[in-house]
């Protein structure tokens, strides 16, 4: 059965007591419907180190209230805001497949198990403008139960405080608010929240009900290797690395429900990374980073097929269906349509494949390792003021060479297309390692990374004309051989190379 999925935008408070809302006054609101009443038992799931609430993840089975079923809950981005994705209850307590493959990237694998079982009593609100529903207001008592060994560590940390499970089978309970937005403005949470507080809510400093029932044990936990000073090499560049892999860790469900864009994203990820390690060898140990940059460099292929096809797909519509009509004879339309919507099908199955595979759990751990037990060498204690410049030098003065090498062997008319792939890659590299330490540096590494950017959009946009030249001829060909009319895929290549040309003769400036 289908996952189908919502954005979740809400805002949550800690109040004292059971909590009623005034039926007037409340800003932006013509009319408020109920309260409803509803009682709900929730079975969470994780793994025993808890990968997922530590990642802003929850996943639950819950029966009772208006959308009972399996909800498995992804940070979407902005405060307060989550993608929540739902499955019907089935008949057994395991967890459905489809959703343990969505999270197979935050448990690398790891077995869930259940972790805490929550039973809310609910009061709810319904805000209206006119007809309109914008807005629920939730007012939840909440009792929280911990599974097994959680209970015990979370008595433990607790130290018997009032309200906190102090052991095996002990129940907590608290008292919460939350009001989520039902297509309503945005800003109707910023006025409400004024009166809310009058009535004695205060923003909860919890993400989630089981956030909050883990928070004993969560707090316990042990911090990571310590790392250098905030305003060192290694902290400047490690705090960069953690924000990749978070980006890939938040991009792998969306592959895996095939949303727009998110096999490009995932892949800037992983080169992001890759880049960055290579980058600043200087300040880490590279007998730990050297096996990750392979790892990631076989990431980019697993993911790079799809992310052509994509590509070439929407450039090659898009250009035929620019022709005259009387140049489209014949089914070029279709078979373009045809030809690379089955490549991209093959490489996502294949793509998919390798995702749910021992090798990219593997390279998740070992992201993992660098980032809690970071592989700092050489300076990478001193400030970052010292270090980072001329390692960012350093990576443009290579695009400098490759850039002057391309240019020169367009020149001769000799391995010019290869020549200019391997500047973009260069300037890639070199527009990574600005943005590190943009947080260090400001607006002199930004508006390094916004020029380098401009030469790597140039060259990225001659190779994909350099692969869609081939995709032409192999189609054209095809035609042919079936006795279609090719001339449509001369038009394009022709277009094409002309536009290559163009691009060719603007890098010099485009560099200078």
């Amino acid at each position: 059965m289908a996952v189908t999925g919502v954005l979740e935008i809400e805002r949550k408070y800690d109040v004292a007591a059971p909590f009623e809302l005034p039926l007037d006054g409340l800003p932006g609101v013509s009319a408020v419907d109920g309260p409803s009443r509803q009682s709900m038992d929730a079975i969470y799931f994780d793994t025993a180190d808890l990968r997922l609430i530590r990642g802003g993840v929850t996943l639950r089975q819950r029966r009772g209230g208006e959308d009972e079923g399996w909800h498995l809950k992804l940070p979407a981005g902005g405060p307060g805001e989550r993608v929540e994705l739902r499955l019907p209850l089935r008949d057994d307590q395991e967890v459905p497949t489809e959703l343990v493959d969505l999270t197979l990237a935050r448990t690398r694998g790891a077995p869930l198990e259940q972790v805490a079982r929550l039973r809310t009593q609910r009061a709810q609100w319904r805000l209206m403008a006119g007809d309109t529903a914008v807005a629920v207001v939730v007012a939840d008592a909440v009792s929280a139960e911990l599974a097994g060994e959680l209970g015990i560590r979370a008595g433990e940390s607790a130290g018997g405080r009032a309200g906190e499970p102090s052991g095996e089978g002990a129940v907590s309970r608290w008292n919460e608010l939350e009001v989520e937005l039902l297509g309503g403005r945005r800003e109707l949470l910023d006025e409400l929240e004024p009166r809310l507080r009058e009535l004695g809510a205060r923003p909860s400093a919890a993400a989630s009900k089981v956030g909050r029932a883990l928070a004993g044990v969560l707090a316990d936990t042990p911090p990571a290797d310590s790392a250098s000073p905030p305003d060192s090499a290694g902290e400047v560049v490690l705090e960069y690395l953690r924000g990749q892999l978070e980006a890939i860790l938040a991009n792998d469900p969306k592959v895996r429900r095939e949303e727009p864009d998110s096999v490009h994203q995932m892949r800037v990820a992983a080169r992001r990374l890759r880049s960055t390690l290579q980058s600043f060898r200087p300040i880490l140990d590279r007998e730990r980073t050297e096996p990750v940059i392979e790892e990631l460099r076989w990431l980019g292929t697993v993911l790079g097929p799809a992310r052509e096809a994509q590509v070439q797909h929407e450039r090659l519509m898009a250009e035929l269906r620019a022709l005259p009509p009387e140049l489209l004879a014949g089914p070029v339309l279709s078979r373009v349509d045809s030809h690379l919507g089955a490549e991209y099908a093959r490489a996502r199955a294949s793509a998919l494949q390798e995702l749910r595979g021992r090798r990219y759990l593997d390279l998740l751990d070992a992201l993992h390792r660098l980032v809690e037990h970071p592989p700092l060498d050489g300076k990478a204690g001193e400030p970052a003021t010292a270090v980072l410049p001329r390692l960012v030098r350093r990576a443009q003065r290579r695009v400098r060479r490759r850039v002057r090498r391309a240019v020169t062997a367009d020149r001769r008319g000799a391995g010019g297309d290869t020549a200019l792939h391997e500047a973009r890659k260069a300037a890639k590299r070199a527009r990574y390692a600005a943005t590190a330490v943009a947080p260090a540096f400001g607006k002199p590494a930004r508006r390094s990374a916004r020029r380098l950017k401009a030469v790597q959009g140039l060259l990225g946009d001659h190779q994909d004309l350099v692969v869609s030249g081939g995709e032409l001829r192999s189609l054209g060909m095809t035609a042919h051989a079936q006795g279609e009319n090719g001339f449509a895929y001369g038009v394009v290549l022709g277009q094409d190379r002309a536009e290559a040309a163009r691009l060719r003769a603007e890098l010099p400036r485009a560099w200078r």
